[in-house]
């Protein structure tokens, strides 16, 4: 019986695993504006990994300031990845055409992506140095509504990091909703 119970409780939970410390690779996909999209964070020095959601209302309210930093960054290599099994495709292209986020989002239908970086909610950001080492995991504000937010914990790493430095906190806990991962 505490066999069976312990089971029910790591599957409630995910399985959760201990944060990542770093990911090696390419990623790519297409993107929902028809593109086939390759980023090599071994290619930037700095790479911004967001996981998205289309129908996430905590995701949705940091659209804007997602799209800021890019803009704030342009030495900084951006992409979203929008992993939600649950999500549509039809979904996610017409979202994310219109969010005008200026980095791509590439569509994770078998959740790869989100498996490997560990993602657990929408958004989640992952900020990652050439050699793929994760500097930085987490929530992007302190506040699950963007505006709402009193501290920018992706745009104070954003700012550590260009100024050379590693960021002050390297993880903060994710606020938002659930990735459904596919199994």
């Amino acid at each position: 019986m505490k066999t069976f119970s312990l089971m029910i409780i790591l599957l409630a939970f995910g399985c959760s695993s201990a944060p990542q410390k770093s990911t090696r690779g390419v990623i790519q996909g297409q993107s929902y504006a028809g593109k086939h999209i390759k980023i090599d964070p071994s290619q930037a020095k700095t790479t911004v990994v967001v996981f998205l959601s289309a129908t996430c209302p905590c995701s949705n309210s940091h659209i804007p300031a997602l799209a800021s930093l890019r803009k704030n960054y342009p030495n900084i290599q951006f992409i979203g990845i929008h992993s939600n099994a649950d999500e549509r495709a039809a979904t996610g292209k017409a979202y994310f055409e219109a969010a005008r986020l200026g980095f791509p989002v590439i569509r994770d239908s078998e959740t790869k992506y989100a498996k490997q970086f560990g993602a657990v909610q929408t958004p989640h950001a992952f900020v990652l140095n050439a050699d793929g080492e994760i500097l930085y995991q987490g929530a992007v504000t302190s506040s699950s509504v963007a505006q709402r937010a009193e501290h920018n914990y992706l745009q104070d790493a954003l700012n550590d990091i260009s100024a050379g430095r590693q960021p002050a906190t390297s993880q903060r806990k994710t606020l938002g909703c659930y990735i459904t991962l596919k199994e």
